[in-house]
């Protein structure tokens, strides 16, 4: 979903109210948008299966950085691979805290966000996979 809101979201009263109330920082809803699953029109889920394709795809990331790191480059290339190796442990940890979030988004106004139940997520995935979004191939 990177790039599909182009200008910034705002948060409806609601949306900010649930925002407090839940811990909800200040780039979660992004992050959530950005790698998680829409469910249904403007409703993202951020699944175990999403958080753990995050997992992967950032720790071979961080072991492909130490192999650089360990080959001796310029101090500021290894700089530059330190800041981007935090970054990625920076994201695994917000994915984790993130689990199972789920928030609700109509057209730039965040509405709200909370921790999904099981049940709450085992219906979302299931109108997911039907509706053709989430998991699966492509459709069309």
């Amino acid at each position: 979903m990177e790039g599909f809101h182009q200008e910034p979201l705002e948060y409806t009263k609601h949306g900010l109210a649930r925002k407090t109330q839940r811990g909800l920082a200040q780039g979660d809803v992004e992050f959530i948008i950005r790698h998680g699953t829409e469910v249904a029109t403007g409703v993202y889920f951020l699944s175990n299966k999403d958080v753990s394709w995050l997992n992967v795809h950032c720790k071979r990331k961080v072991v492909k950085l130490q192999h650089w790191l360990a080959e001796g480059h310029d101090e500021e290339i290894v700089r530059g691979f330190r800041v981007l190796l935090e970054e990625c442990r920076a994201e695994i940890r917000q994915a984790e805290r993130l689990r199972n979030v789920q928030v609700v988004v109509a057209g730039k106004y965040i509405v709200t966000g909370y921790a999904a139940t099981p049940r709450t997520q085992k219906q979302s995935l299931r109108k997911s996979k039907s509706s053709g979004f989430g998991y699966g191939p492509e459709p069309g």
